[in-house]
């Protein structure tokens, strides 16, 4: 897919990619359970799953806000964890990946404890869970079986398969180099610009990125992140895909050229991509977002701060009087600055 920067759009409407008849708020609950920062958040089965802020904890709330329970299990037994590195939510299970630890722990949906496995072989920022087969995504570093970007394994820790070899620890990481929806992982490798389809199957090239005269030439590509820090690098080169954002029909890439960040949006459905542009407004509806998002299935969900959007209210109100019925039920969100933040949800073409 070839880029062209000097045909980017700039902000474009959100309604270019949204229905605008069907969007949510949902205010957390904040009773029961109080969250200062979000580390992570995903959608799982009509349900918010949030890691706190300092990875300690992880908040379930029904998709309405109301609040369900939490997994908390810090310290440094056999069932316990040090950190939640990452986490990953199936029908039946929850997975916490404590890399300090170098194991997964694996909880049933009541949030009792079934196992632990021992990961001290592989390395693992992220994981994903396909059919009981764990997923291990590795950003870039070296383990006993060798420098790969995915390790499958099985729950006794066993090796299955491995995927996206590369010959060096490379400077250029993703600051989210991969996605999961549904039985798929997509995968992005920074420094080749390419776009991998993981499923209980393999592993396949999907996509490769063609940035032309801006992409960063190959020299520095091996570079380790502390050589590249020390490199004047010219800002009219892509240093390529920063982050990967996929829905079931569209993918995501934001990444940096000439100093600002642009997003390219691509249509699964028909091969192409639809829009490239510096980023989303959403000029309809509630008039808020996206700031802080995730993607499941074909919803955004847009995490937003109460004191920040209380601020952001004010602000709207200054510019829009209430003549339908979503900013009518946003100027009436009975929030204060210290409850729990407020969930936008926007529904995807």
């Amino acid at each position: 897919m070839y880029i062209d920067i000097n045909s980017a759009e700039g902000f474009i409407s959100g309604e270019a990619i949204m229905d605008t008849t069907n969007s949510a708020i949902i205010p957390l609950e904040s009773d029961k359970v109080t969250i200062g920062y979000i580390e992570d958040c995903k959608i799982r089965d009509n349900n918010i799953y949030i890691v706190d802020g300092g990875r300690r904890e992880l908040h379930v709330f029904e998709i309405n806000g109301k609040y369900l329970g939490t997994l908390s299990y810090s310290g440094k037994a056999e069932n316990e964890y040090i950190e939640i590195s990452d986490f990953y939510v199936t029908e039946s299970n929850i997975y916490i990946l404590d890399n300090p630890s170098r194991k997964i722990l694996l909880y049933n949906n009541k949030y009792g404890f079934v196992s632990a496995i021992k990961i001290h072989d592989y390395w693992a920022n992220n994981l994903f869970v396909i059919d009981r087969n764990i997923f291990l995504v590795n950003e870039g570093s070296d383990c006993k079986y060798g420098k790969y970007h995915i390790f499958k394994i099985n729950e006794r820790g066993e090796m299955i398969d491995k995927y996206i070899p590369f010959d060096y620890n490379p400077g250029l990481v993703c600051e989210n180099p991969f996605a999961a929806q549904g039985d798929t992982i997509w995968y992005c490798q920074r420094d080749k610009n390419t776009v991998y389809k993981i499923t209980d199957n393999g592993c396949d090239e999907y996509l490769r990125i063609d940035f032309g005269q801006h992409a960063l030439p190959e020299k520095y590509k091996k570079m380790d992140a502390k050589a590249l820090a020390n490199e004047k690098i010219d800002k009219s080169f892509s240093l390529g895909i920063q982050s990967i954002k996929v829905s079931d029909n569209y993918i995501f890439m934001s990444f940096y050229c000439k100093g600002q960040q642009y997003l390219a949006i691509y249509d699964v459905r028909n091969g192409c991509m639809t829009h490239l542009c510096r980023g989303i407004v959403i000029d309809f509806g509630y008039h808020v977002g996206l700031m802080n998002y995730v993607i499941n299935d074909n919803c955004i969900f847009d995490i937003n701060y109460a004191d920040e959007l209380l601020h952001v209210i004010s602000s709207t109100k200054a510019d829009h009087h209430p003549e339908s019925n979503d900013l009518i039920e946003l100027y009436s969100l009975d929030i204060t600055m210290d409850d729990n933040p407020v969930i936008f949800q926007y529904t995807l073409n």
